[in-house]
């Protein structure tokens, strides 16, 4: 995992939020491949193994990624990066599940940082695309991130997207799993459909 992609992580537990303590045993350059990640609020600990950050809690087994039959087309990846309104470099997106393998091809089309998230299958790491897993919330800052996609592997996780979303970021999510919250519907096809969280309503006076 790329260092400086450790600080948008938060502990998943339910709790306020804080920065997460690290200590690295092993790295390339700027890119952590083993080391360890610490709660300061409930002391939770958490492994980054193979450069890969596990925020996963109650007994977390190894996660095995399906092996990649197929390389994600350019096609998908402008596809994916439409859905989210990716136009700024820089922004901060999550491709969770099976379109986490657009990872890679996202960030060169748009120059986004990329957080595969519980992907279905191996993604390779690099400055701007890092791999995290976690099996209870997002583990993420609050208001840190630009876009996010789900499929049904992690449509579970779509209670917690107002959360981790800036006003004006987008959700994409399959037509049974749609967001809680402030969200205002954009588009929709025969698969998915594509939700914008509105920013707070602020109160007028005279």
């Amino acid at each position: 995992m790329y260092i400086e992609l450790i600080d948008l992580l938060r502990c998943p537990r339910d709790h306020a939020e804080s920065w997460l303590v690290a200590a690295f045993r092993s790295m390339d350059g700027r890119v952590v491949l083993e080391g360890k990640l610490g709660c300061p609020i409930c002391f939770s600990s958490f492994p980054i193994k193979g450069g890969v950050a596990d925020l996963r809690v109650a007994g977390a087994s190894d996660y095995d990624f399906i092996a990649e039959s197929f390389a994600p087309q350019d096609d998908e990846a402008v596809r994916a990066a439409a859905l989210m309104g990716l136009v700024k470099p820089g922004s901060l997106v999550v491709l969770s599940g099976e379109s986490a393998r657009l990872a890679q091809k996202v960030s060169e089309l748009t120059e986004a940082r990329v957080i595969a998230f519980n992907p279905a299958m191996a993604v390779a790491e690099s400055e701007r695309v890092a791999v995290v897993l976690s099996n209870m919330r997002f583990p993420f800052a609050s208001g840190s991130v630009d876009g996010i996609i789900l499929n049904e592997s992690t449509c579970a996780f779509v209670t917690d997207a107002a959360r981790i979303l800036r006003p004006g970021g987008r959700i994409v999510t399959p037509l049974d799993s749609l967001p809680p919250g402030n969200f205002r519907e954009l588009a929709r096809d025969d698969m998915v459909a594509v939700f914008e969280l509105a920013g707070p309503l602020i109160p007028l006076s005279r």
